[in-house]
This record gives structure tokens, sequence and C-alpha cells, in this order.
């Protein structure tokens, strides 16, 4: 099976995961209710597909479990009980009530010693599980049975109705009764040697199922869409009302890129909104590489072997790099893998924004060019630059030139944040400077020393 490519600095652009001060991308989708359950979830994000099939496999079930609000079926403490029971495998720790002297078994009326209450309380999870399993069974079973988790839910009913749990289903409406030692001993011997596996196997299929309904819940509630990916659509790209989801109220946005438009060069001023917008892309193909919902009302995607963005690249100080360098030594590390033949989805926020302008110019139009020569992948490069833009716009390239515009609305500007096709030449930097009354401030503090110097 094929993963998809990426690196931890495009993980940190795109907040998958926690990050002091930002809501993270798998914050919002952790609804979890099992420890096992969040771990899981975290894999997931960790390894998203490179394949169509298992994306679009996984995002119908997924898509099952968003459109009715199913209940996890189990109590999530019960699941960490068994998951600590399991872990002790040594034999030595088994019951044996054969061997109990009159004494022992006196004591044991009275009290318990540690070693075994914790077997009697993992057997006693075990029992509660299977009770609510099977009441989860019998009510889902017509649900279940034409849907994309039937193989899993049919795994469940193999494992609950198992010949080798006869004795414990008996005991499901007597979980709250005190067990006798032979009974005790006999359970836990099934439980945690015999049919070990099985209880393990339960557990991991509880465990994606925990997944299930917090994912199938979240795109319910944020009204996400499931995308599909396309294995023979080279370069195809449909967003349709895209936005980023970690805002209150976001914008939204449609976007298309094929071959023949493989780059979007993106200009717009300041505060224009173009990192969001470009993060709230890329996030989407993330998600839609995982199978899961995303923040659009529709997508289509052609798979690609990796995704990798430069949005908030830091200093290298601890190497001695400065701005530049690191921007030079991230271009180079990506070109590497354009070379190997990857089909890569490549974002660039303000390239070269660490170097003076003349360079920045000129690296942003051959980089350019170079990026639209490569057909099989995709590229979004945003830049304030835009006699960068005018130069490529007189050349026939596979460029898709965008804008987010400012409205001025006397000397304080209106962002729409919503893409129009073209190059702005918004610059509204001295404005917002002005309009802070910095230089004002600075010429007053002029004068006041004058003033003080003439006493």
């Amino acid at each position: 099976m094929k993963y998809l490519l990426t690196d931890e600095q495009t993980i940190a652009d795109l907040s998958i995961f926690d990050k002091p001060g930002k809501t993270s991308i798998y914050t919002i989708f952790n609804k979890t209710k099992t420890q096992g359950g969040a771990h899981r979830l975290e894999m997931i994000f960790k390894n998203p597909w490179a394949d169509a099939s298992p994306i679009n496999r996984h995002a119908a079930l997924y898509q099952f479990f968003s459109q009715k609000e199913f209940v996890y079926p189990v109590d999530p403490i019960t699941i960490g009980i068994i998951a600590f029971y399991l872990e002790n495998d040594d034999v030595r720790t088994q019951i044996k009530p054969e061997s109990e002297s009159f004494g022992e078994k006196i004591r044991n009326m009275v009290s318990i010693d540690a070693e075994r209450q914790l077997i009697e309380d993992g057997v006693q999870a075990c029992l509660r599980v299977f009770y609510q399993l099977n009441i989860f069974l019998q009510q889902e079973d017509s649900i279940a049975a034409e849907s994309p988790y039937y193989e899993q839910f049919r795994r469940l009913e193999q494992i609950v109705y198992h010949d080798s749990f006869n004795g414990l289903r008996e005991a499901m409406n007597k979980d709250d009764r005190k067990l006798d030692t032979i009974r005790l001993a006999e359970f836990d011997k099934r439980l945690r040697f015999d049919h070990r596996e099985f209880v393990l196997q339960l557990l991991e299929l509880l465990y994606d199922l925990d997944v299930y309904i917090a994912v199938g819940q979240v795109a319910r509630n944020r009204k996400f869409c499931f995308a599909k990916a396309l294995a023979d659509r080279e370069n195809f790209l449909h967003l349709h009302q895209v936005f980023h989801p970690a805002l209150e109220q976001p914008i939204a946005n449609n976007l298309d890129m094929d071959r023949e438009g493989n780059l979007i060069f993106l200009t717009g001023a300041n505060m224009a909104g173009k990192s969001t917008l470009m993060k709230s892309i890329g996030l989407s193909l993330y998600l839609g590489h995982m199978g899961f919902p995303v923040p659009a009302e529709n997508m289509e995607f052609a798979v690609r072997d990796g995704i990798f963005t430069n949005i908030n690249l830091a200093d290298s100080l601890s190497a001695g790099a400065s701005h530049f360098y690191a921007e030079v030594l991230r271009v180079k590390e990506i070109a590497k893998t354009l070379q190997s033949g990857k089909r890569l989805f490549v974002v660039f926020d303000e390239l070269f924004r660490g170097t003076n302008v003349k360079d920045a110019y000129d690296g942003t139009i051959e980089l350019t060019r170079a990026f639209c020569r490569k057909k099989e992948s995709q590229f979004i490069i945003s830049t304030h630059i835009m006699e960068a833009g005018e130069v490529l716009l007189k050349e026939n390239l596979s460029i898709q030139y965008l804008y987010l515009p400012t409205i001025m609305e006397g000397n304080h500007p209106k962002y729409t944040r919503v893409l129009k096709t073209g190059i702005t030449d918004d610059r509204q930097g001295m404005i917002i400077i002005n309009n802070e009354g910095i230089l004002q401030m600075l010429d007053n503090g002029l004068k006041k020393q004058k003033k003080l110097c003439n006493l």
C-alpha cells in the first residue's frame, strides 16, 4: 500500500497536530471516547494514503457513519480496564481454584488481594463489553447489512458469538454479581490465555469503531463533504467552496487545476488572506488523502505521491543559516523529490521573502518557469512581487493567475478574501503604517527630544 510523502514542515504549516496558540486539525477530529481510538486516529493522520482504492473505501466508511448519530456501544472506561487486564499474560498469575486451601477460600470470601482484584475487574469488564455489544449487534444488524461497515460488523459478531465464549454470554445479564473462584478462573483462562487473540482483535475493532463514529460526527456537525479520489485523472483538482475549519467565520472559495493549469500564481496585499487560502487548499488535499471529510461543499482530486508546503519556514539559527538560505534548502529538497518523478502538490508562500527584491524577482520567475514544466505535479506560489507575474504573463505557460482583492474605503483597506482572476497591484503597506500613526509617533518623539536639548 502506498502512503503519502510529506514532512514535519508541512505538518506544522497545516497545523495538523497541536501547536501553542493554534487549533490543530487533529483536535477538531478527535472526538474519540477511548485512548486506543485516539491513538488510532493519530496514526491515520500520520499516514495518509497515496492510493485511490483505500482512500475511497475509507471515505465511504466515514460517510456511512456521518449519516446517522451512532452512539459508541461500550463504556470507554471498561475498554481501558480490559486493555490493562490483557497486558498481564504471565501464566503464573492464572487462578487455580483446585489448589486453594480451606484457609485461602475463607480469606477470598472475606477479602481479595490486589492481583486477584485486577483479574476479577478484567473479567467483569469483558462481561460488560460482551453484554453491551450483544445489544449493539442486535440493534444495528439491519443498518450494517448493506453498508461499508458490513465486514467489520460481521467480525464483531463472530467474536462476540464465538463458541469459546458460551459461558460468558450466559453471564452477560449477571455481570454485576460477584464471580465465584471456579467461574472466575474458567473465564480468566479463556479470555486472557486460551482465546487472548480474539479479545485483542475485539479491542482493535472497537478502536476502529470509535474513530469511525468520531469522524462521522465531525462531518455531520460541521457539514464537511467527502472527496472523491481519482486514479485516472492526471493533475485534476476540483474544490468547490473550500474554507479553513479553524476559523469562526471563514470565507469559501472555488479552485480548479489540471495539466494545462498546473500552477497558480497568487497575488494580493498583506492581510488579504493568501496564507489562509493556501493552508485551506493544502489541508483539504491532506484530509482527502486520508479519506476524511474535508471543509468544502465538493471535492475531487487526482491522487498525489506527496504534499509539501513552505508557509511558515523558520531561520535555522542552530545551523547558522539565514532565512533566505533556509528557503533555498527547502526548494532544493522539494526539487530532488520532483526530480525522482513523484507527483507532488507544492505550496510556496511568498517565495524568497528572505532576500533582496532583485534576487527575489529573478528567483521567482525562474523557479515558476521550471515548476510549470513539471506537468505531473501541481503548485501554488504566492508573491508580493507582481512585476514577476507581469513578465510571466507574456509567456505561454501553464499558469493560472489569481489574486485576493483589497477594496479601499477611504484610507482603510477592506479584504474580501474571495479569489479573482488576474494579477493585483494592491499595495497597502504604507497606508497601514500611516493608519497606525507610527511615523507621527516617531516624529513627535524627535520634536520632544529637540526641545529638551534646547533647554
